[in-house]
């Protein structure tokens, strides 16, 4: 049996992911050492899993597994396997991941590995880019914020957030961050304001054509949340290639807040 507090079911749950190094224990520890943040800690719910609880002003958050943040952990954690076992099962357990990129280095294939892993349990992500303090030149920065897009694209919507483990710098913009990502990633979408935007598309935006054959969406409903789910239901639901259902999203996402949440689209024969 586990011992320890139960975990608050109301709490936002949180995995702090990344490679080792990138400064997570630290991160970690400054999110602990705000005034205002008061830790405790609850058993998770694999036997070694710890998580710590969090409060920031109203909004409790539970930080998952953070057994191997608190201290080092005993396993060296550069056995890059086993790292990224315990991300997977972080990532399972939480509603959305903080992201930490050693700004000094950039994002590595590793860093990738895991965002899209997040992306695939359909987990919220924010980005926190730390050591930012440490890039000395604007154009270095700007070179930078501009890389994210061609190496982290597939994550787009996910927030980027400027911090510095080391000085405390942004780390508050951090847990405000996950609130805003976790109510986009929670929350629904009415049914009237989805179909007014169809009808929109039908009036201005493009559709797919073959063979004799339009694709016509009919109607639109968010059939699931965390994260959202939005069916489509159409005359030939068999059309929608890749390409359209990236439109789709991007036209979801310019006029819904879905900050930092992956979407998935579904697409129904009418009747």
């Amino acid at each position: 049996p586990e011992t320890g507090e139960e975990a608050d079911d109301s709490a936002i749950g949180v995995a702090i992911i990344g490679k080792p190094n990138a400064g997570k224990s630290s991160l970690f520890n400054r999110l602990l050492g705000r005034e205002r943040a008061i830790g405790s800690d609850v058993a998770g719910t694999t036997r070694d899993a710890i998580d710590t609880m969090l409060t920031d002003g109203e909004t409790s958050f539970r930080l998952v597994d953070t057994a191997g943040l608190r201290r080092k952990s005993q396993i060296d954690e550069s056995v890059e396997y086993y790292g990224f076992v315990r991300a997977m099962r972080a990532i399972d357990r939480a509603d959305v991941a903080i992201l930490v990129i050693d700004a000094s280095t950039g994002v590595t294939d590793q860093d990738q590995r895991v965002a899209r892993f997040a992306e695939e349990r359909g987990c919220g992500i924010v980005i926190a880019l730390n050591k930012w303090d440490l890039i000395e030149t604007p154009e270095e920065k700007i070179e930078l914020v501009a890389d994210l897009p061609d190496r982290l694209g597939f994550i787009g919507y996910a927030p980027v957030v400027r911090v510095s483990a080391l000085t405390g710098s942004g780390v508050q913009k951090l847990l405000p961050m996950v609130s805003t990502v976790y109510d986009a990633y929670s929350g629904s979408v009415p049914t009237s304001k989805l179909n007014s935007l169809l009808t929109d598309l039908r009036a201005t935006g493009h559709t797919i054509s073959k063979g004799g054959k339009m694709l016509r969406l009919q109607y639109a409903t968010q059939t699931g949340a965390r994260p959202p789910v939005f069916t489509f239901f159409a005359n030939h639901p068999r059309m929608v290639d890749a390409n359209y259902e990236r439109y789709l999203e991007n036209r979801l996402r310019e006029a819904f807040d879905l900050t930092g949440t992956p979407i998935r689209l579904k697409f129904r024969q009418k009747g």
